[in-house]
């Protein structure tokens, strides 16, 4: 939902993706294709703020086209009722099937998933070799975790290795260097959000999803001691995150790369900015995993634990941006240094410094090659700081585990 929502806002403001008849005759942004199913482009429609073409000059297309491009908030209601509507009888239909719990279903039968057939019709299961860290091993490999969704996973993957590519076949088209750094940005921090979102609602669910299932007992009655669990749930959560971590700093180090090979003078992305931008990645994931697993150990429900981390990592990541954003209007040499500490606008200085070094105060600008060294600097400082946070966090989940536990079972 989060790729989609931004996403579809981003690649509305793309030339390419606007209607033709939208356009006004003396040139301008017209309305995108994107408008009758995208609900912020809909709104925008409707709140007047931006115009669909008429009626008349879009009735060459087939219907329902025609419809939906001349009235495209209509059309984005009509769909979502429509939508909606499958789901619901779609739930309808299959609401039995948590009734009918250990019963082998249809699809079982088609397509016997790991079962293997022994004597006298015997159902085995292959074996699987479990790691040294057997809570690690279930909350990576297994289905049991809170990670257990790959497809979302592999789905984030693939689009956001895709976008990267079409970045790139555009810049290495034509595109101009300050459009694509923008463009470039824009990409980055919609992964990096989605990455943020996925990992703290995971890391918030990675306690409390075992309190509602009733394994938590099961684990407490075990030799494990905390400090095992706790490491154990960090490690699936590391599993999970660090492959979509990978994407946009794969995309920037390609960026970097390719103009590195190509001696263009005027880069996309500086080597450097492209090999600090992975460190801060990980360092905030680790913030805001964290922040969800601690969260998952205070609350006693899923739902609670979730709407808390989501609600405290938004609160933290505006704040921190709206700092971000007063600094970069004040000494281009404090901003470079504070940025980092930033999530939002880190991204952006590490992808445009050149934004830092056109920032002058008193007639002196700074030239790009020290804001890139104060970047580092701050960098270091944020990696520093972020992993001192984290490392606090867990000393502090791990002395009050089994005491908060076992208030909560009382």
């Amino acid at each position: 939902i989060g790729v989609y929502l931004l996403g579809g806002l981003a690649i509305g403001h793309w030339p390419g993706s606007h209607v033709a008849e939208s356009i006004p005759q003396g040139g301008g942004s017209g309305m995108t294709w994107l408008a009758p199913f995208h609900p912020i482009w809909a709104l925008l429609v409707a709140l007047k703020w931006v115009r669909p073409p008429d009626a008349p000059l879009v009735a060459h297309y087939v219907w329902p086209i025609n419809r939906m491009l001349s009235s495209p908030e209509t059309a984005y209601m009509v769909l979502t009722f429509l939508v909606s509507a499958g789901i619901a009888a779609f739930s309808t239909i299959f609401v039995r099937r948590g009734i009918k719990q250990g019963e082998v279903a249809w699809w079982t039968r088609l397509w016997p998933r790991g079962l293997k057939m022994g004597d006298a019709g015997e159902k085995r299961r292959r074996a699987r070799r479990v790691w040294s860290n057997p809570v690690a091993w279930r909350e990576a490999v297994t289905k049991g975790s809170a990670a257990s969704s790959r497809l979302a996973q592999y789905g984030f993957v693939v689009c956001g290795a895709v976008a990267g590519i079409i970045l790139l076949v555009s810049y290495g088209s034509g595109m101009p260097v300050g459009r694509a750094r923008d463009w470039l940005a824009g990409l980055i921090i919609v992964e990096f959000v989605v990455v943020m979102l996925m990992g703290v609602n995971t890391a918030a669910l990675a306690i409390t999803r075992e309190r509602e299932a009733g394994t938590i007992e099961l684990l407490l009655t075990t030799p494990l001691t905390s400090r095992y669990i706790l490491l154990g749930k960090l490690l699936g959560l590391v599993s999970f995150t660090l492959p979509l971590l990978a994407v946009p700093a794969a995309t920037v180090l390609m960026a970097a790369v390719y103009d590195l090979l190509r001696g263009q003078r005027a880069a996309l992305v500086f080597i450097d900015c492209a090999l600090m931008m992975p460190v801060l990645l990980v360092v905030y994931s680790a913030f805001a995993c964290m922040l969800g697993l601690y969260m998952s150990l205070k609350c006693t429900r899923s739902v609670q634990a979730v709407l808390l981390s989501v609600g405290i990592l938004i609160a933290v990541a505006f704040g921190l941006f709206l700092c971000g954003l007063g600094f970069w209007s004040g000494p281009n040499e404090i901003a470079a240094i504070v940025s980092p500490l930033t999530f939002v606008a880190s991204i952006f200085a590490l992808v445009n410094p050149t934004k830092l070094a056109s920032v002058t105060l008193a007639g002196v600008t700074l030239p790009a090659a020290n804001v890139r060294v104060l970047l580092a600097i701050g960098s270091a400082i944020a990696a520093g700081l972020y992993g001192a946070i984290v490392a606090g966090i867990y000393k502090t989940m791990i002395r009050d585990f089994d005491m908060t536990l076992r208030k909560q079972f009382q």
